[in-house]
């Protein structure tokens, strides 16, 4: 019996050994990984909290009423949220992961969620927040988000706080927060 799982028990042995992801250097010094079967990818980042490439600046929040000779959705009540971002990098983005919450005036969360963006910023630039993520409101569902954020947004007390994941540069290379 020994004998039949010896060769099974040896081909995992070598071809986890085998399979691995080399780290290596460039010749101008960016950190990639090597994949056996000849691709490679940049290594990813992780940057110390006071050293970061991208930082979140601001968010602007409005909220719009009912408007159905609008020229484009939404047309129903709505919050929209315009997201900017400062990139203090040599590089320039591609694209940003990061998680947001809307917070009232007493600091409670009155809704959250993770956003994956887009976003192209030049080097040692800010996006120019023509982008934005919006809440619409459906009369028939209670207890959505637009339900929950409208009044501290319509009241100018919604709180924005932002925390980001990882930055895609447009090199390939990706910094995790």
């Amino acid at each position: 019996m020994l004998f039949k799982l010896f060769p099974i028990i040896s081909l995992i042995i070598f071809s986890t050994l085998y399979s691995q992801q080399i780290n290596a250097t460039t010749d101008d010094g960016k950190k990639v990984i090597l994949n056996d079967n000849g691709t490679w990818k940049f290594a990813e980042i992780n940057t110390p909290s006071g050293d970061l490439p991208v930082k979140f600046i601001q968010c602007k929040i409005e909220k719009l009423g009912t408007d159905f000779g609008r020229s484009s959705a939404p047309y129903s009540s709505h919050v929209k949220a315009y997201f900017q971002f400062e990139n203090n990098s040599e590089k320039t983005t591609s694209g940003i992961q990061f998680e947001f919450s809307f917070n009232d005036a007493f600091g409670d969360i009155l809704y959250q969620n993770k956003a994956k963006s887009n976003i192209v910023i030049k080097p040692n630039k800010k996006n120019s927040m023509d982008t934005f993520y919006y809440w619409e409101d459906n009369e028939f569902i209670g207890g959505e988000p637009y339900d929950k954020i409208q009044s501290a947004a319509g009241a100018g007390t919604l709180k924005t706080t932002v925390k980001i994941l990882t930055v895609v540069f447009d090199d390939g290379s990706v910094v995790k927060y």
